[in-house]
């Protein structure tokens, strides 16, 4: 048994980090044997690494069963000590095993294994069977955040704490509406930091008047400081006033040490008096008397004599008292600054809470901090049995990106296991932990990790050699980051950022040579922009890849977020229609490209939808007039579009069917309406929209077996997602591609743009993160959330402060290296010309070290400010699509159903149905049957019938005459008294009766001993319907009901028919009845 079980692999990119996964993976398989690989859990972080190590194994034990080995195979032959033919069995049998039992092919993301978990603790956690986890938590904190809306006016502190919050956006140039601002806000409460302190905060803020007694000990110390300042200030300026001086008897410009007293006593906040506005020259300058009077003044000496003897001793007074106090009276005065997050913080989470309880959910960002108490109180046994896995090995990929929560309900389960000598892995590269804002925590990789598995039993090993890039691009890399490694750690003093880039250097792999371009964008002269020039220096790039034969899916636009990468897919599209040539292609694919709402086809439904919940909405008329006429001709005279009044006029321009079958559409189901407005408007011969057309019908059908099935909730949800929702294409299409550097994580490219290579390292101001950290004041410590900002190193709050600060230059460099690093062979980065040596910019960073690094500065162009090494070379790839086996939608096809489908129903005829005089008669039986299966309690009638309205279940036609037969049959004393309290009410009972089929029962009243049974009809009496109840009543004397009565409802007409039946001798209970 090896000492050294736990192995960490230290893997930069592209250094085969999946490879040695699936090795490890198939070497603990193949060894053990016998279904050994249901003991091994390998962790990823996304879906999509999970299904791509699932593939990979299966792809290397496909081939190794077939015969075809490669290096990989002989180190596993050589490692396990296998002949090649007991290998090739060991692999189709192993292959044969997964298939076969693929559910225990445990290879998932960290949160479906704690998903998992979670549901074998239920009752531990204090939820009951039918509990939700719920995935969406945006939906959730709306709902929470409307809850919070609605006690405005009410609750006197949190319309306060509103209001603090409004104006702070407004002063931040953030947008004025509250309830989008306050969604973004709530999230603070989903991250980790925020959980990590939930529980004491709730606890300290739960306390009797708790945020009034704060505020009045924060004021208490800031005002107190303030007007300190300004007495000993006022002393100063009284005595001078005294003696008639004034600002042109004192030294220097604007009146010297006159001038800097009157100033403190103007001053407002504690802040006012930092270093800058103390100033050198009072602890220096105006310590000398001799500094005090100006030369020219008449009263030299006796300013001389009077500083010396009195102002001398209240300046040093006033800045001993500064700077004793100052740091206190800062922290007191950023915590007020912040105190409205304080409190609405405490308010969201509190109603989350509520909100979880009352809906018997639990969130997945819950399931860290919930298993963490789970499994800490554990034996790992116990765990296994109840999770119903035994896991002995645990390799985790992407380690870098693992919060400390999820590591803590990690290590007890891998140390279990390692103590009872099984080996484990865990693989990352600190490099890449680009995920701080979902938790990621790189400090457990850097070196907690170790720490906490124990260095006598822990191996580390570098993944060295770099198989992705061409040399160039490595040796780039390299020293780019070697040299801006050094400079970040002289510039913020902390060991962390160099130590994070130690092993950076990488040996190379690849023969054919590679490509690096860095372009700087002087200032234009006149009134373009830098990243307009970047855009046309863009185009020229690509035509220029088009001449040596690279096809656009080779190519990859890297950028910072979505808006820019709307910003290059605009440009390129506008391009590519007023000035682009014909032997080059511009195509395009992108997130914002392929999304749904952007289509015309989609548009035209989701203003059809909208038009038919209100069809004298003059907006959507507008709308639909401007989709629809969109769809139909490129060209469209807005004015024409725009200006139709009449509501006559405007339908006439619409299809005929969608005019003619408006009230009928308003009555079907949602996603059949969305399947006929598809037909109306001829939506399916847009051949090059089918695919967003069928996304967007899954979607509705998705929604239709999820949600509410209605028009204006469907509506309301949309408005709430679309900005999410596109559609999926294949690797295959021919056209470059644009991803955010967050998502290309993961991926490689051959050639790599970045077209805007700027962004600040630090926070912006309006964009700072909330930081909650301990606070000592009135004897008590308290958690309390403060703003990011430079000022907070004044505080007590100066290590969380310049924690902050590292952290958020380490992310910016991290995200500089997934960039680079995604490049097979050429890196093409175009960015501003920095301002000056100031500047904090991921820009500035790449100009410093390209032009003044030893190594780098031989490629540096300062003349054209253009670092330049390799050459592109001639591709011999193809740059025809790879579409020969792709199959395409000629058209949607909608089937008028209804038309083509009946239902048998289960009788001694096939079609033995109701018999109604007419179609209406029909429908109003249906919907008085739908509202009387809804009503247990007569005082629920009113809520019921609205409801029915609201859902579009009764339109304004039928809503008279419904309301009226509904009424008048409550209005029956018979029946009004089936309606009464004091029943115990179960409605549409399901049972299953003695021939063997289930029915279910309408309305079954229970009281004691006695039952009674109600089956309501929608047509004209029959027999049978009598022996329906009679069938009935007989399984309630088997259950040993003494008395038990039926009844027959008909809700056309009114007739009540009471149906008898004797008790039967057989007693046996029947299947299914929940009473």
């Amino acid at each position: 048994m090896r000492d050294r079980l736990f192995t960490i692999y230290r893997s930069s990119a592209g250094s085969g980090k999946t490879r040695t996964l699936a090795k490890a993976y198939l070497s603990l398989a193949l060894r053990f044997r016998a279904d050994y690989y249901k003991h091994i859990l390998a962790v990823t972080f996304t879906n999509k690494a999970t299904q791509e190590m699932k593939t990979r194994i299966l792809q290397y034990l496909n081939a190794y069963a077939l015969g075809k080995n490669d290096a990989l195979a002989l180190e596993l032959i050589k490692e396990l000590n296998l002949d090649p033919l007991t290998f090739k069995e060991r692999t189709n049998e192993l292959r044969a095993d997964i298939l076969h039992n693929y559910s225990q092919f445990a290879i998932s993301t960290i949160d479906a294994f704690f998903q998992k978990v979670i549901r074998a603790f239920t009752r531990e956690a204090g939820l009951s069977g039918d509990y939700r986890l719920e995935i969406d938590q945006e939906q959730v904190i709306e709902e929470v955040v409307n809850k919070l809306i609605d006690e405005l006016g009410s609750n006197e502190q949190l319309t306060k704490w509103l209001i603090e919050f409004a104006k702070d956006n407004l002063e931040n140039d953030r947008p004025w509406d509250v309830r989008s601002n306050l969604l973004d806000f709530a999230k603070e409460i989903f991250k980790e930091e925020f959980r990590a302190i939930e529980d004491e905060l709730l606890r300290t803020t739960a306390e009797p008047d708790f945020f009034k007694n704060l505020q009045t000990s924060l004021r208490k110390k800031t005002q107190s400081f303030i007007s300190t300042c300004k007495k000993l200030s006022n002393q100063a300026t009284t005595v001078i006033k005294e003696n008639d001086w004034d600002r042109s008897d004192f030294k220097y410009a604007s009146g010297g040490v006159y001038a800097w007293f009157l100033k403190i006593e103007k001053f407002n906040s504690v802040s006012d008096f930092d270093e800058k506005e103390v100033g050198t020259r009072p602890r220096k300058d105006y310590q000398d008397a001799k500094n005090w009077p100006a030369k020219e003044t008449a009263y030299a000496k006796a300013i001389f004599d009077t500083a010396e003897s009195k102002l001398i001793p209240i300046l040093n007074a006033l800045l001993d008292f500064r700077d004793k106090h100052y740091k206190e009276a800062l922290s007191a005065e950023v915590v007020l600054a912040n105190f409205y997050a304080f409190g609405l913080l405490a308010d969201l989470s509190r109603k989350l809470r509520e909100y979880k309880e009352e809906n018997n959910m639990m969130l997945l960002a819950d399931a860290p901090k919930f298993l963490q108490g789970i499994i800490q109180d554990s034996d790992t046994p116990f765990i296994y049995e109840k999770v119903g896995s035994f896991y002995k090995n645990y390799l985790i990929d992407e380690f870098q990106d693992t919060s400390r929560m999820q590591w803590s309900n990690f290590k007890p389960l891998l140390i279990n296991s390692l103590d009872q000598g099984y080996p484990a892995m865990v693989v990352g590269d600190v490099k890449q932990s680009i995920y701080r804002w979902r938790g990621g925590d790189l400090q457990l990789l850097q070196q907690d990790v170790e720490q906490h598995i124990g260095s006598e039993r822990v191996e580390v090993k570098e993944l060295s050699s770099n198989y992705r890039s061409a040399p160039i691009v490595v040796n780039f890399n390299n020293a780019f980051f070697k040299s801006i490694a050094e400079y970040a750690k002289a510039e913020t003093g902390e060991a962390l950022l160099s130590e994070t880039y130690r092993d950076v250097a990488q040996l190379t792999s690849k023969k054919d040579a590679g490509y690096v371009k860095v372009q700087f964008i002087r200032k234009p002269e006149d009134d373009t922009t830098w990243k307009q020039e970047a855009l046309m220096a863009l185009v020229k790039q690509i035509e220029d890849l088009q001449d040596i034969g690279v096809s656009l899916r080779d190519m990859a636009l890297l950028v910072r977020n979505n808006r820019e990468g709307v910003e290059v897919a605009e440009f390129l599209l506008n391009y590519k229609n007023t000035a682009g040539k014909n032997a080059y292609r511009y195509d395009v694919i992108s997130s914002e490209s392929l999304r749904l709402d952007a289509v015309p086809t989609v548009s035209v439904l989701v203003s059809a939808l909208q038009f038919l919940i209100n069809s004298e909405d003059s907006i959507a008329r507008a709308q639909l007039s401007y989709d629809y006429a969109r769809l139909q001709q490129e060209h469209i005279d807005l004015h024409n579009v725009f200006s139709i009044g009449d509501r006559s006029v405007f339908l006439k321009k619409l299809p005929v069917a969608f005019t003619k079958e408006m009230a009928r559409l308003k009555k079907m189901p949602l996603f059949e309406i969305t399947e006929m407005l598809i037909k109306i408007f001829d939506l399916g011969k847009f051949k090059g929209e089918l695919v967003y057309l069928h996304t967007f019908q899954n979607l509705v059908l998705e929604f239709y077996t999820q949600e509410r099935n209605d028009i204006r909730s469907f509506l309301d949800w949309w408005e709430d997602n679309k900005e999410k929702k596109s559609i999926q294409v294949s690797g295959d299409v021919d056209a470059m591609q644009i991803y955010t550097i967050h998502k290309s994580k993961g991926l490689q490219f051959k050639y790599v743009f970045m077209p805007f290579c700027s962004w600040d390292i630090d926070h912006k101001v309006m964009m700072a993160p909330t930081l909650w950290t301990h606070y000592e004041i009135d004897d008590k410590r308290i958690v309390v959330p403060v703003k990011y900002a430079s000022k907070l190193e004044d505080t007590v709050f100066a290590d969380a402060y310049r924690e902050e600060h590292t952290r958020s230059y380490l992310d910016n460099l991290n995200l500089l290296y997934v960039a680079f690093t995604r490049a097979e062979k050429a890196l093409i980065i175009f960015a501003p010309e920095p301002k000056g040596a100031k500047e904090k910019t991921v820009a500035a960073l790449l100009f410093k070290a390209l032009s003044a690094d030893e190594t780098l500065s031989k490629f540096w162009n300062e003349g054209s400010l253009l670092w330049i090494e390799g050459s592109l070379e001639k591709s011999d790839e193809s740059i025809s699509p790879k579409d020969d086996h792709i199959l395409s939608l000629e058209s949607y096809e909608v089937t008028a159903w209804r038309q083509r489908l009946s239902l048998r129903l289960s009788a001694d005829s096939s079609f033995k149905i109701d018999k109604f005089i007419d179609e209406e008669s029909r429908k109003k039986g249906v919907l008085m049957h739908t509202l009387f299966a809804q009503i247990k309690y007569k005082y629920e009638a009113e809520q019921v019938f609205n409801q029915a309205l609201q859902r579009g279940l009764i339109n304004k036609e039928e809503q008279t005459t419904i309301s009226t037969q509904f009424y008048r049959l409550l209005d029956n004393p018979q029946i009004a008294a089936w309606f009464e309290e004091g029943w115990e009410v179960k409605t549409e009972v399901p049972i299953l009766i003695p021939n063997g089929r289930d029915v279910r029962i309408d309305r079954i009243m229970i009281k004691e001993d006695q039952a009674i049974v109600i089956d309501y009809k929608t047509g004209e009496p029959r027999d049978e319907d009598q022996e329906q109840v009679h069938t009935y009543m007989r399984i309630l004397f088997s259950m040993n009901f003494m008395k038990v009565e039926g009844f027959v409802l008909y809700l056309n007409t009114g007739e009540v028919t009471p149906v008898k039946a004797e008790r039967s001798k057989n007693r046996k209970n029947q299947l299914g009845l929940g009473i």
